[in-house]
């Protein structure tokens, strides 16, 4: 005669081992549920770097604006007053507009490769902040009017080898691929970039 309670243990234990086989990856939101799913999906994944705090690209666009300016002042030179006060309503206008966003950054090394992420406190800080990456990263020129003449600053931001860029919600997701490293191959041999178009959605592109 089968012993009833060892027949309850039994059932119990399928029934969980069933949950478990079943158990399909968070949907992704933020840093731990992308982290979650890239293992799920094969990938080794490590955080080499993490910022609970970090600034904003339009907070580094604009601080860059304010530093430029610091040194033709402290430099004895007297900028073009409409020009100043025209540059200096704009960079105004960019605090009050992010001066509720905030950033968290983390860098990951997935397979071997590097992927970098933000994560933003709405999905409205994350479109504003990527268009001002473009503008942070790309090469710039600025030119100011000043009492001595002119003073250039030519910028070119930190060129990235094989750049993708994603984004899903708050999250915004920039993969540097590099094919020294067999295009970062997975358990599963998928590359990076199809596992991230499979959990982020198709790349898009910087100019």
């Amino acid at each position: 005669m089968r012993n009833p309670i060892l027949s309850i243990i039994l059932i119990v234990v399928f029934t969980f081992t069933l949950i478990g086989c079943n158990q399909q990856p968070p949907p992704i939101t933020d840093t731990a549920s992308l982290i979650e799913n890239l293992k799920k999906a094969g990938c080794v994944v490590e955080i080499d770097y993490e910022a609970t705090n970090n600034k904003t690209f339009s907070t580094m666009y604009s601080d860059r604006y304010h530093g430029f300016f610091k040194e033709i002042q402290d430099s004895g030179n007297t900028i073009e007053p409409v020009y100043l006060e025209n540059a200096l309503n704009r960079l105004h206008e960019i605090a009050e507009s992010t001066k509720d966003f905030t950033a968290k950054s983390v860098f990951l090394i997935v397979n071997g490769e590097w992927v970098s992420l933000y994560e933003y406190n709405s999905d409205n800080a994350t479109n504003f902040d990527i268009e001002y990456y473009k503008l942070y990263f790309n090469l710039i020129s600025i030119t100011v009017p000043t009492d001595k003449g002119e003073w250039h600053l030519n910028y070119s931001g930190t060129i990235l080898v094989n750049p993708h860029y994603y984004k899903k919600g708050q999250l915004f997701v920039i993969y540097s691929e590099n094919s020294a490293l067999n295009n970062g191959l997975g358990k599963n041999k998928n590359t990076i970039r199809d596992i991230m178009e499979k959990l982020l959605g198709s790349e898009f592109f910087i100019n």
